[in-house]
């Protein structure tokens, strides 16, 4: 969480996607990994009722990724290829990204890759229901 893309994305799909989930059903949660989350992305976890989870720095993701239905990449800038999106398919997890955060990976069966968080809405509602029915 210690870079600005970070930041811009987590607000960003919270804005344009995660709302809308919480309209839908509001057991969807959101967890936030990573050093040093600035005070926005804190006031996002204070301001949702429990459905956005910020932890810090944390040692060992898995955990997480045990939890976890669907991991998301919704960077809007960056470069090269992201640890983040490697670890989340390493463990499993269908991930959605943007191309940014796909950047430099092949498509496999667990990657999607849509620029557009609008339309990220039901396909994170259509995997949720493949991996947790």
């Amino acid at each position: 969480m210690n870079r600005p893309e970070n930041e811009q994305a987590v607000i960003y799909f919270t804005q344009k996607c995660f709302t809308k989930l919480l309209e839908i059903d509001s057991e969807y949660k959101l967890y936030v990994v990573g050093s040093n989350p600035s005070a926005k992305i804190i006031n996002l976890q204070n301001n949702n009722n429990n459905n956005i989870i910020v932890t810090g720095f944390v040692e060992d993701p898995t955990p997480y990724f045990e939890k976890a239905a669907i991991g998301i990449v919704p960077l809007l800038q960056g470069a090269g290829i992201k640890l983040k999106t490697l670890e989340m398919l390493a463990a499993g997890l269908p991930v959605i990204s943007t191309n940014i955060g796909a950047e430099g990976l092949e498509l496999s069966e667990n990657m999607f890759v849509n620029d557009h968080l609008d339309q990220w809405l039901n396909l994170i509602i259509d995997l949720a229901k493949k991996n947790n029915p």
